[in-house]
């Protein structure tokens, strides 16, 4: 940028009466047509002393000197915009039938700029928009600095055909901290198979462990949720309401132990699995559960005792139920009492050798693993 000198001419005024104070004589203002280094140039003005002028104050001159205001910077670099990820966002389930679309909000995203701390950031549609279902629908944001020079970018939202479902669900006289697969069905038979891992939630020992999970189904118009963990536990159904974009349930589910064949009530079918797993490993079953692996691990501390003996005692004969529970295996019958021995399995535990699965066979049973004789007696009742 090439050098030069500049002379000022200007006029002020006096008061009356008049004062030796400083005055502000002219204003340079100027435009830059081009930057043609490619470092940013600095203009600093020099103070070079007094300067010949006309100005005087009861017939005496005034020495008249030019104040150096400081660096000024050429600016033409536009704002550079920090990276920013895409939206996803399940559908709002206050919305039409809970799947018209969802109210996404963010955090606009950031720029960085060579002279501007803080530019401008205006994003279009802007945070708090309604989107419908689907996608992506593209937001753009345009970054403007202090001097006028803009950038552009862009991101993508998109909203999932589902809703969020927050729930609480504890595994009734489980204590010791676990992963189990839990099926939840909805009232119109929609499912979801999720992983849960299930903790310590207070310091009570006596407290079964919890799990506090937002899930996400299809999206829909729903009431009834139920929850089962599939190897392991009966069906539990809470209600359901509207809290904010999702669903969350009026209660805590509490899956009770007992079941291993996935027919929602324990009957001798489980107790047979029980005889013949006792003082083995658990089984695992995946996730969603493979629908063959049957487990009596129902204390889920990895392998079949007698504390899983006591879940049997104390769900004897009690069933379950979903709203839409579809069968989910092939042998769906209830049988309290006794069983005619037919599989391999349930020759294994004819421990009272008649051709029969029934309370005689539990009571050997308890008496060589030293078990008190009550499930047997339960079963002659």
């Amino acid at each position: 940028m090439p050098l030069g000198k500049l002379r000022l001419d200007g006029s002020v005024g006096f008061s009356d009466p008049p004062t030796g104070a400083d005055a502000l004589l002219a204003t340079l203002v100027f435009d830059v047509l081009a930057v043609c280094d490619p470092v940013t140039p600095a203009i600093t003005f020099e103070a070079g002393g007094t300067f010949p002028s006309e100005l005087s104050l009861d017939g005496d001159p005034i020495a008249t000197t030019l104040t150096d205001p400081g660096a000024y910077t050429l600016d033409d670099t536009p704002p550079a915009f920090d990276a920013f990820a895409d939206i996803t966002q399940a559908a709002d389930a206050s919305a039409v039938d809970g799947c018209a679309g969802a109210i996404v909000t963010w955090t606009d995203p950031t720029a960085t700029d060579t002279c501007d701390g803080s530019p401008v950031i205006v994003c279009s549609p802007p945070s708090g928009s309604f989107f419908a279902t689907g996608g992506p629908h593209t937001v753009t944001c345009t970054a403007t600095d202090a001097c006028g020079n803009q950038s552009m970018t862009t991101f993508d939202v998109t909203v999932t055909a589902t809703n969020t479902f927050d729930v609480e669900i504890e595994l009734a006289s489980v204590f010791t901290p676990v992963t189990r697969c839990i099926r939840f069905m909805a009232d119109d038979c929609t499912s979801v198979d999720v992983s849960l891992s299930f903790t310590d939630h207070d310091t009570n020992p006596a407290t079964p462990v919890r799990a506090i999970q937002t899930i996400e189904m299809p999206c829909g118009e729903y009431t009834l949720l139920c929850a089962k963990d599939q190897q392991h536990t009966k069906w539990n159904t809470v209600g359901l309401s509207i809290s904010g974009a999702g669903y969350v349930g009026t209660s805590i589910f509490s899956l009770t132990g007992g079941d291993t064949d996935d027919d929602g009530d324990v009957d001798i079918n489980d107790v047979t699995l029980l005889l013949f797993q006792f003082g083995n490993t658990a089984a695992a079953g995946g996730c969603p559960w493979d629908g063959t692996t049957r487990d009596a691990d129902f204390s889920n501390n990895g392998a079949v005792g007698s504390e899983d003996y006591t879940f049997l005692l104390a769900s004897w004969l009690t069933t379950s139920t979903c709203a839409c529970t579809l069968p989910s295996t092939t042998d769906n019958r209830f049988l309290p009492n006794r069983k005619r021995v037919e599989t391999p399995i349930e020759m294994a535990v004819d421990f009272h050798p008649d051709g029969w699965i029934d309370a005689k066979d539990v009571e050997v049973f308890e008496k060589r693993n030293g078990l008190p004789h009550l499930l047997s007696k339960e079963m002659c009742r």
